[in-house]
């Protein structure tokens, strides 16, 4: 898909794996947006579900990307106390203006959380998604790649 941009966020390095995928898929890379946040362990971990449900925006690395000639935007994400993870908050409110009237997709992996609240509460918040998908870690690789494909045919 021409002039399509991705970026993600992670934790663990879930969602690197599913952003490059997904990349690959759309002939274009995958860009981090690094979360300045320490959330190694168990405080990371914590404090990292605490930031989620508070709607905090902290501190990231921007991967600095011209979004002028984008067409789409797909964003990645792991699934943080069933919201919308900090670091892809703040990026999403620097970014907010160069955004609209763009085509947008939000793909996102969890342990066992549902993903339907997560569309609602990013649209709630920003703006309306073209496409959005989501996997479970624990999905098989054929449940995985039908998920990538779907979400990929719904940005066109």
């Amino acid at each position: 898909m021409p002039n399509t941009v991705v970026v993600y966020v992670t934790r663990t390095g879930n969602a690197r794996r599913i952003a490059e995928d997904l990349a690959s898929r759309l002939d274009t890379v995958a860009l981090l947006i690094e979360d300045k946040v320490n959330r190694n362990g168990l405080w990371g971990y914590l404090r990292a579900g605490y930031h989620a449900s508070t709607r905090k925006a902290t501190p990231i690395g921007d991967p600095g990307i011209d979004l002028s000639g984008a067409d789409t935007v797909v964003m990645v994400q792991p699934i943080w106390a069933s919201g919308i993870v900090p670091p892809l908050r703040t990026w999403l409110k620097a970014h907010e203006s160069e955004l609209r009237g763009k085509r947008l997709g939000l793909f996102t992996v969890c342990k066992g959380s549902e993903t339907g609240p997560i569309r609602a509460a990013f649209e709630k918040e920003f703006m309306k998604l073209t496409a959005f998908g989501g996997i479970k870690e624990r999905d098989d690789e054929r449940t995985q790649s039908a998920a990538f494909g779907a979400f990929v045919n719904s940005l066109s």
